[in-house]
């Protein structure tokens, strides 16, 4: 009675409305509520992943399947395995704990496994697979090598880590066709572009159809679809004619400071020109060609030599000092190019002088011509 009396009966009337009206003003100002979607059945391969069963949260065969096999009949009761004269455990005891603690072994890693799966979303089969088809062939492959590190990371980690994977094979490539198309002596994106169609055009045209094999490759063209071709690398998005500009400021600085120029020896470079300091453009280097002890120079002209318009000036001063008709040194400068693209541009004197077939001193001054030219590199 005491209870009932310390609030009257009005005011506990008061406070009820109160709350009544609070709780439908909140009804009133709440969010609407997201439509429910059916719950997924767990049941065997009712998933994207077949064996899942998301409701579970369980694989229909698990990493170490048979490990229970080993535990099954295994029974421990009290007092079981001591020895009642010594108060040790038996050695039969002792086997069932090793036995039990690999048991153990064996389910934390399914768990571990499990981690990683559902960590890395791996479990979203179509989303990975279309993700997979945008990349190129070595960009598969070489994520595919990647996946063990997968264990050891998180997700974000895990995709920076492929990710830098990815630019370092893209940046690899670009270097490596660029080094292809300077050897060529390719000197723009836009002519390294034409070079690699005209290249695949002549692969194809190498390519032997006889017949029959014309007749199979028209049926199979009706019959099949296409393939989808293969997604453009990032290479070649580096070395494209048309390469993004990036965005700077308005006054010409890049953001840290330095002026967009780049400097090279102390000059600088605009729009791909070397300026120096007092605004002219530097003439090329000449190469200085120094006679050859005891050999006379050969003056060359269109009569005694008719390949002699083929050569620069420099080569003809190189043939005059080695007397060296036009047509040989030519064929002498196509070996050593074709064998310089096999390293990367770069070789030996001593195989410059073995493909020369020429005097030691002769073969070695053609070599230094040509490094000094920029057309080979020296090993």
């Amino acid at each position: 009675m005491e209870l009932a009396n310390e609030v009257s009966r009005e005011e506990f009337q008061a406070r009820k409305k109160q709350r009544i009206e609070e709780r439908r003003e909140a009804a009133r100002t709440a969010p609407a509520l997201q439509p429910k979607t059916k719950p997924t059945a767990s049941v065997p391969a009712c998933h994207e992943i077949q064996g899942y069963m998301p409701g579970r949260l369980e694989f229909e065969t698990e990493y170490a399947n048979e490990a229970e096999e080993a535990v099954q009949l295994m029974q421990f009761d009290p007092g079981d395995g001591i020895n009642p004269r010594t108060g040790e455990l038996e050695p039969e005891m002792e086997l069932k704990l090793t036995v039990m603690e690999i048991y153990n072994c064996r389910l934390t890693q399914r768990a571990e496994r499990k981690k990683v799966v559902f960590e890395h979303n791996l479990l979203d089969y179509r989303e990975n697979t279309k993700s997979e088809k945008k990349r190129s062939k070595e960009e598969r492959d070489l994520l595919n090598k990647a996946k063990p590190f997968a264990r050891m990371m998180n997700r974000d980690d895990f995709e920076q880590f492929c990710q830098g994977l990815i630019d370092e094979l893209n940046l690899r490539q670009a270097i490596a066709q660029l080094q292809e198309w300077r050897g060529l002596r390719i000197g723009d994106l836009r002519s390294g572009e034409k070079y690699e169609q005209e290249k695949a055009l002549r692969i194809q045209k190498t390519i032997p159809l006889g017949s029959m094999d014309r007749e199979r490759l028209a049926t199979n063209q009706r019959n099949k679809q296409q393939p989808a071709p293969d997604p453009p690398s990032g290479a070649a998005l580096l070395v494209a004619p048309e390469l993004p500009i990036r965005p700077g400021p308005a006054n010409g600085e890049a953001p840290n400071g330095i002026k967009s120029e780049h400097s090279i020896n102390g000059n600088h470079v605009n729009g791909g020109s070397v300026v120096v300091a007092n605004g002219t453009t530097p003439t090329k280097q000449k190469i200085l060609l120094q006679p050859v002890p005891g050999l006379q120079p050969m003056p060359l002209s269109e009569d005694n030599a008719p390949d002699l318009h083929l050569l620069t000036p420099e080569e003809a001063k190189l043939c005059e000092v080695l007397r060296i008709q036009p047509k040989p040194y030519l064929m002498i400068k196509e070996q050593i190019l074709k064998e310089a693209v096999k390293g990367n541009g770069s070789m030996k004197k001593k195989q410059a002088k073995e493909i020369c077939r020429l005097d030691s001193q002769k073969g070695g001054r053609i070599f230094d011509f040509m490094v000094n030219a920029g057309w080979v590199i020296k090993a």
